[in-house]
């Protein structure tokens, strides 16, 4: 394993920006780290750099009720706990609370939310920045504003080091419904044909997902509502599930338990919001993880529900399949307002996944691995898919920049030349300047 040469914790921006200057004069590559969840492990640098791991620039302040100061090293579940005591106010963010806020609101940021609010890098007014030319500056709408553009779906490491957020804090829901539907696996086409015509008249308050595992399918509902109204409209049009699903209604903030608490991989037992604090990926459970993604821009037709479900028949039991509705809030931005491109036409998110706890070098291990791939290959035909998500980054893929960043690539080249000319800030997958 590649170590780096050193390994920073600055608790300022100035110290982000004396590591930066000293790493531009000794030829040393210096790589951000906020929560540790690169899944090729970007932010782990090379024996050529400087790790700067920002956790200790993790303030969550409210300035008002409609702007909140936040540090890059901020996970998701502090944030989320330290907002809603402090006025009852959120921002969307996505489900695993240790995940670091400035990878996640950078490069989209997906989660139960997004149709209803919009997703988190839509909540950003303002960006603190360390660059390779002009140091420590700061971005918005009206000041360097080309630059602010680009960090909003191509941020991670591609334009600099950020040290600071202001986002636009929502009043947090007071109730959220989650609906549950459990089937076996040949029941697939019967279920998504149901599912996919049930995303176009949807209110955007409800969001809808199809998670495959073990042989097993859980059609799940959410709406930040609250009511279950639209939610029993919707299940009328379903097969009979086999359990009989469940129904819940939760509190804001014992729905941030409740997601917390339900990734496998956590080590403890959160029982209060607050806990989420203090909470970091070291509560984790070490994983080996490999994740494709790409999204569906067409409903499918019988034919094609019946090629996907012959390959989801052969699905190994240590691999997952994710299918989630977008629209709502996401689409209320263009493809060009921001550079997260992924918005209006896009009306599923593909997601595919295999994770151990044990080892990458298992026969089992590399057998999910290679169906992993397949999967996104042989969907190619059957979705005619061009375009995945930027923070379930992917090493295997040769055209990146385009399936990242879409019809935005050339905009994003000629910001790189302008704010980091000689390419200082790079990764496997960043932004070249030519």
């Amino acid at each position: 394993m590649k170590h780096p040469l050193a390994y920073l914790l600055p608790q300022t921006e100035e110290q982000v920006l004396a590591a930066v200057v000293c790493g531009q004069k000794l030829k040393i590559s210096v790589v951000p780290r906020c929560g540790g969840h690169s899944f090729e492990k970007y932010s782990y640098g090379d024996t050529n750099s400087v790790v700067v791991d920002l956790r200790k620039i993790n303030q969550v302040v409210l300035q008002s009720t409609t702007a909140a100061e936040v540090g890059p090293g901020a996970s998701t579940g502090e944030i989320s706990a330290k907002l809603w005591k402090l006025g009852k106010l959120f921002i969307p963010v996505g489900a695993c609370p240790t995940v670091g806020i400035s990878g996640l609101a950078t490069g989209g940021g997906y989660g139960v939310f997004d149709r209803s609010y919009g997703l988190t890098v839509d909540s950003i007014a303002e960006i603190n920045i360390v660059t390779a030319i002009q140091g420590l500056i700061t971005v918005n709408v009206s000041v360097n504003s080309d630059l602010f553009w680009a960090l909003r779906g191509a941020g991670a490491v591609n334009y600099g080091i950020i040290t600071k957020f202001i986002f636009r804090p929502k009043t947090a829901p007071p109730h959220l419904f989650e609906g549950i539907l459990n089937y076996d696996l040949g029941s697939f086409e019967q279920v998504y044909k149901v599912w996919q015509s049930s995303f176009v008249d949807a209110r955007r308050s409800i969001s809808g997902r199809i998670l495959i595992a073990n042989k097993q399918m859980q059609v799940i509902f959410y709406d930040t509502s609250g009511s279950s109204q639209e939610y029993q409209n919707v299940m009328t049009k379903f097969p009979n599930s086999i359990s009989g699903g469940s129904n819940t209604t939760y509190s804001y903030a014992d729905f941030l338990l409740h997601e917390a608490n339900n990734l496998t991989l956590s080590k403890i037992v959160l029982e209060n919001v607050q806990e989420l604090e203090n909470l970091r990926i070291e509560y984790m459970l070490q994983e080996f993880r490999k994740t494709k993604s790409f999204f569906a821009q067409h409903f499918l037709d019988k034919q094609e529900i019946r090629a996907l479900y012959e390959i989801l028949e052969t699905i190994p039991d240590n691999v997952k399949v994710l299918f989630v509705w977008l629209g709502g809030a996401i689409d209320d931005l263009g493809q060009d307002e921001t550079a997260f491109c992924h918005r209006t036409g896009r009306h599923f998110r593909v997601e595919v996944w295999i994770e151990s706890t044990s080892n990458s070098i298992s026969a089992s291990y590399q057998q999910g691995k290679f169906w992993v791939e397949s999967f996104f290959h042989n969907c190619i035909p059957i979705y005619d898919h061009k375009e995945s998500y930027q923070n379930f980054v992917d090493a295997d893929l040769v055209d990146y920049l385009t399936r990242y960043y879409g019809h935005n690539v050339d905009k994003l080249i000629e910001i790189k030349r302008k704010y980091d000319p000689d390419n200082y800030f790079h990764s496997p997958q960043s932004i070249p300047t030519n």
